[in-house]
């Protein structure tokens, strides 16, 4: 079963619907310090559309409880600008099977992924955020948004880390996932030579394995397949090599990883 709810700054509620399936019509502008939260009875895993300019998400919950803080200023320029300041809102989730949960998708899909909420899965952090920046966040690079010829505000958010290359970024999973592909798009703002790109980044497993990412200077998205299947519960993206020098910088738009939940 689901509780899904808007609460004020106060904790005071709004708004509630429950249900296995949950269409909620939350006939109000949000208002600062709003947030949705979503409870989870007898399950620990949902599909979960947050507003209808987002692409729904199949995410795990740990702990029963998620909360989405309702972004203004800077924190809600990395969404759709008709997502927050609507008079009429739609929060969807429903209950999702072991069988669909199961299914061969992106698995590295999260569009309700907030900063430092460890409890939705998948979760990407990283050890360098640029200037701390809501466009720069790790969340963005699993967001589902591709459009990558420049940076900034929606759609061009991205994760950035600054003109380094002590990089490390980390996504996981919340739970075994077993995969047999990557694409990854990275920033392609090449305009006035404002980005550079990396030429090769190593993507470690749980286990150690580590598969080295090579690229090339392009916006579209980089495919790699391995000729197997790899099982692990998150990828770890260390050293980082650009493309040029002295240091510029680069950025992730997206990754996406193709496989599925073991259970």
């Amino acid at each position: 079963m689901l509780f899904v709810k808007v609460l004020d700054k106060n904790g005071n509620e709004k708004f509630k619907e429950t249900g296995k399936t949950v269409e909620a019509h939350y006939d109000a502008k949000y208002e600062e310090g709003d947030r949705i939260v979503i409870e989870l009875s007898g399950t620990d895993k949902m599909a979960v559309q947050l507003d209808e300019t987002m692409k729904e998400s199949i995410v795990r919950i740990k702990g029963g409880k998620y909360e989405f803080p309702i972004p203004f200023g800077d924190k809600a320029a990395t969404y759709h600008p008709d997502a927050w300041n609507k008079d009429k809102n739609v929060i969807r989730a429903r209950e999702v099977s072991d069988d669909e949960f199961k299914t061969y998708r992106n698995v590295a899909l999260n569009t309700a992924s907030v900063r430092f909420c460890k409890t939705c899965f998948p979760y990407a952090e990283a050890n360098f955020v640029t200037r701390d920046e809501p466009w720069f966040e790790e969340r963005n690079s699993i967001d589902g948004v591709t459009e990558n010829s420049s940076h900034g505000a929606y759609p061009y958010q991205s994760y950035a880390g600054g003109a380094r290359e002590d990089l490390d970024y980390t996504l996981y999973f919340g739970g075994e996932v077993e995969f047999d592909k990557i694409v990854i798009y990275l920033r392609a703002d090449f305009a006035d030579d404002h980005d550079t790109y990396w030429k090769s980044i190593t993507a470690e497993l749980s286990d150690g394995t580590k598969l080295p990412l090579s690229f090339i200077k392009t916006g579209e998205g980089q495919e790699f397949t391995f000729g197997r299947s790899f099982k692990t519960d998150k990828i770890h993206l260390t050293d980082f090599k650009q493309a040029a020098f002295p240091l510029s910088w680069a950025a992730l738009t997206q990754i996406e990883v193709y496989g599925r939940h073991t259970k």
